[in-house]
């Protein structure tokens, strides 16, 4: 299941793989819930279980599109350490790598090899 938060209308695909391809197995467009400055967790929660209920079935993953002013992508650079350890120092450590204080926020990371296997004493570049 694939999920695009609109500001007007939350777009959302429930596809499946099949063999060699992927079969459709629903779509549904659900007006956004209208709110102030933010959206709060427990509104964009409901507005998540209704765009759910609206596709069906039940899918085991989901992805997650946020607008470009919600999100903010930036390369780090870090030792190598396993993907849940570079979360946790973001999270507990943001201005120092990021030089900007980003609590209570959500952090995922992709390491960026340039091409080359990273090794253990290799610092690779992070987006955060």
């Amino acid at each position: 299941m694939a999920v695009d938060l609109g500001s007007r209308t939350t777009k959302a695909v429930n596809v499946q793989r099949r063999g060699d391809g992927f079969a459709l197995c629903g779509y549904a467009l659900v007006d956004a819930p209208i709110f102030e400055k933010s959206i709060s967790a427990a509104l964009l929660g409901e507005h998540l279980k209704a765009v759910s209920h609206a596709l069906g079935p039940k899918a085991k993953a989901v992805a997650l599109t946020v607008g470009v002013t919600d999100a903010l992508v930036r390369p780090v650079e870090m030792p190598f350490l396993p993907m849940d350890d570079f979360r946790m120092v973001l999270k507990h450590n943001s201005r120092n790598y990021l030089q900007q204080d980003l609590t209570n926020q959500v952090f995922d990371c992709h390491i960026i090899s340039y091409g080359r296997v990273a090794k253990a004493a290799d610092a690779p570049r992070v987006a955060a």
